[in-house]
């Protein structure tokens, strides 16, 4: 019998992407870094239904806080998908009213299983992470 793994070992298939989920936690550059080394990119969420999928998963592995790749740090208060540099208003962001809110401080988004928005945080903080790639 042949069965068909299409995401590889470590990785989950959701949809029509794979995720893998770190057991590690790292700042949001260094979470970026990891998963190019994967041959995919930080998470970025294009949906409601993929983010809660997303706050579910994170709950059955433990996280508090997860990067997603969301970040102002090229241009102050333009958040942008790390990937494609598209602002997020244009696509899709679910941000906790007041947020962003943190200014120079706080230039790199998450998410936490038990809230339902985006908040920004310190870059330099380090949180758990999810990498994504195509099928």
């Amino acid at each position: 019998m042949f069965i068909f793994i299409a995401c590889g070992e470590e990785w989950t298939l959701f949809k029509d992407y794979c995720y893998w989920f770190s057991n590690k936690t790292s700042t949001f550059n260094g979470a970026v870094a990891e998963c190019i080394g994967k041959q995919s990119a930080l998470v970025e969420l294009y949906g409601s239904a993929e983010e809660n999928w997303l706050r579910l998963q994170s709950a059955i592995q433990g996280y508090t806080h997860i990067w997603i790749g969301v970040t102002d740090l090229a241009h102050e208060g333009n958040f942008v998908f790390v990937s494609n540099n598209i602002r997020v208003q244009y696509m899709y962001s679910n941000w906790h009213k007041g947020e962003p809110g943190g200014g120079r401080a706080q230039n790199c988004a998450i998410i936490t299983p038990s809230y339902t928005e985006w908040h920004d945080y310190p870059c330099g903080d380090k949180f758990n992470y999810v990498c994504k790639r195509l099928v």
